[in-house]
């Protein structure tokens, strides 16, 4: 409970922050602005385990249409076999980089101001003693609803775990991501 009282408070601190910097950028030509998101996504079923993952990302974006952030990564994959049911359990840090594809600028049929789809590299990593030492490559195509001051997203995208651990055979999968962010 008091880990998600923290993220709570990090993210609104993270928006008055973001907040002052879109008002210092509009008196200034240079438009850096800081932001931040979380992104919870779940993969079918291979090799008996169900990964689940969760993303807690801060970065900016330094120039129109680029975002560049690091993320914290946390690790669930639900285990199943004929002889047993189990978790692998893991945490990790990653970089990540995305690209604008798409950004409404005013109301029409599918869209409406302030929509966009934005595409994502990512590259994690393991870190710790988790249960499960791994690398992770992902990309993915995101739909953004910006109508207020929280945006929701919908991410589906490519995944591959190279995984570090003998019992955790290496993993690639199609996955679907929601998240939010300021």
């Amino acid at each position: 409970m008091r880990k998600l009282v923290l993220f709570i408070l990090l993210l609104f601190s993270c928006h008055s922050f973001a907040a002052e910097q879109q008002d210092s950028v509009a008196k200034s030509r240079h438009r850096v602005t800081l932001y931040g998101d979380t992104e919870e996504s779940v993969s079918p079923r291979q090799h008996g385990l169900i990964p689940i993952m969760s993303f807690t990302t801060i970065g900016i974006e330094p120039v129109r249409r680029l975002t560049i952030g690091v993320s914290y990564i946390g690790y669930l994959g639900l285990y199943k076999d004929s002889e047993r049911k189990t978790y692998y359990q893991t945490q990790g840090i990653g970089g990540e980089c995305g690209w604008q594809l798409f950004k409404a600028k005013k109301d029409g049929t599918f869209w409406d101001k302030g929509d966009e789809i934005d595409i994502r590299a990512r590259y994690g990593h393991s870190i710790g003693g988790g249960d499960l030492k791994y690398d992770l490559y992902d990309a993915a195509i995101i739909y953004r609803y910006m109508r207020s001051v929280i945006d929701l997203s919908l991410a589906v995208g490519y995944r591959f775990i190279n995984s570090h651990s003998s019992e955790v055979r290496n993993h690639s999968n199609v996955y679907l991501g929601i998240g939010i962010g300021i």
